[in-house]
Protein backbone atom coordinates (compact mmCIF):
# COMPACT_ATOMS: atom_id res chain seq x y z
CA UNK A 1 0.00 0.00 0.00
CA UNK A 2 1.59 3.28 -1.03
CA UNK A 3 1.74 6.35 1.19
CA UNK A 4 -0.88 8.29 -0.78
CA UNK A 5 -3.44 5.50 -0.41
CA UNK A 6 -2.69 5.19 3.31
CA UNK A 7 -3.18 8.92 3.83
CA UNK A 8 -6.37 8.84 1.76
CA UNK A 9 -7.85 6.03 3.85
CA UNK A 10 -7.10 7.78 7.14
CA UNK A 11 -8.27 11.24 6.05
CA UNK A 12 -11.42 9.95 4.34
CA UNK A 13 -12.30 8.08 7.52
CA UNK A 14 -11.94 11.20 9.63
CA UNK A 15 -13.99 13.30 7.19
CA UNK A 16 -16.82 10.75 7.20
CA UNK A 17 -16.86 10.68 10.99
CA UNK A 18 -16.84 14.46 11.29
CA UNK A 19 -19.75 14.72 8.83
CA UNK A 20 -21.66 12.11 10.83
CA UNK A 21 -20.90 13.91 14.09
CA UNK A 22 -22.06 17.30 12.77
CA UNK A 23 -25.16 15.73 11.23
CA UNK A 24 -26.06 13.88 14.43
CA UNK A 25 -25.46 16.97 16.53
CA UNK A 26 -27.80 19.07 14.35
CA UNK A 27 -30.57 16.52 13.81
CA UNK A 28 -30.88 14.85 17.19
CA UNK A 29 -31.84 16.33 20.52
CA UNK A 30 -28.88 15.71 22.82
CA UNK A 31 -31.11 15.74 25.90
CA UNK A 32 -32.52 12.31 24.97
CA UNK A 33 -30.38 9.47 26.31
CA UNK A 34 -30.27 7.29 23.16
CA UNK A 35 -29.32 10.27 21.00
CA UNK A 36 -26.64 11.23 23.50
CA UNK A 37 -25.15 7.72 23.20
CA UNK A 38 -25.20 7.97 19.38
CA UNK A 39 -23.38 11.31 19.42
CA UNK A 40 -20.91 9.95 21.99
CA UNK A 41 -20.24 6.86 19.85
CA UNK A 42 -19.64 8.88 16.68
CA UNK A 43 -17.44 11.38 18.53
CA UNK A 44 -15.35 8.65 20.16
CA UNK A 45 -14.98 6.91 16.80
CA UNK A 46 -13.73 10.18 15.30
CA UNK A 47 -11.23 10.47 18.13
CA UNK A 48 -10.06 6.89 17.58
CA UNK A 49 -9.69 7.62 13.87
CA UNK A 50 -7.65 10.73 14.66
CA UNK A 51 -5.32 8.57 16.75
CA UNK A 52 -5.05 6.20 13.78
CA UNK A 53 -4.05 9.15 11.59
CA UNK A 54 -1.37 10.04 14.14
CA UNK A 55 -0.23 6.42 13.97
CA UNK A 56 -0.07 6.75 10.20
CA UNK A 57 2.06 9.87 10.51
CA UNK A 58 4.48 8.47 13.08
CA UNK A 59 4.52 4.76 12.16
CA UNK A 60 3.68 4.77 8.46
CA UNK A 61 0.55 2.58 8.57
CA UNK A 62 -3.13 3.36 9.14
CA UNK A 63 -4.61 1.58 12.12
CA UNK A 64 -7.49 -0.91 12.01
CA UNK A 65 -10.02 1.73 13.06
CA UNK A 66 -9.18 3.90 10.05
CA UNK A 67 -9.54 0.90 7.74
CA UNK A 68 -12.91 -0.02 9.26
CA UNK A 69 -14.16 3.58 8.99
CA UNK A 70 -13.05 3.64 5.36
CA UNK A 71 -15.27 0.63 4.70
CA UNK A 72 -18.19 2.36 6.45
CA UNK A 73 -17.56 5.43 4.31
CA UNK A 74 -17.67 3.32 1.16
CA UNK A 75 -20.96 1.75 2.25
CA UNK A 76 -22.46 5.18 2.99
CA UNK A 77 -21.16 6.58 -0.28
CA UNK A 78 -22.65 3.84 -2.46
CA UNK A 79 -25.83 3.12 -0.45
Amino acid sequence: MNAFLQADIALWSLVVLLILLISAWQRFDSRISSNRWLILFIGSSALACAFDILGRIFEGLPGPTALMMNQWGNVLLYA
